[in-house]
């Protein structure tokens, strides 16, 4: 899976740069190439967290029977 990463030029103190998949994940860098690769580094833990977190989670709905279907797939921020 790749992900859609955008960057900004914030005015006076540097670039922004967000994920708009992923709700919240967004950091600055100095540089436009610090700000990527910090929203690099955040996809990516992100999405290990889901990772992690949604198993639990989706086992919780099963046993409540609010899930009927579900697929796994791995998933790369794009580099």
């Amino acid at each position: 899976m790749q992900l859609v990463l955008k960057v900004a030029k914030r005015s006076d103190w540097g670039y922004s740069a967000w994920c708009p998949a992923l709700p919240g994940c967004v950091v600055w860098g100095d540089t436009r190439r610090e700000a990527l690769d910090r929203a690099r580094q955040a996809a990516n833990a992100y999405i290990s967290h889901l990772d992690e977190t949604l198993p639990r989670e989706l086992e919780r709905q099963f046993a409540a029977g609010t899930v009927s279907t579900v697929r796994r797939h791995s998933h790369l921020c794009a580099q």
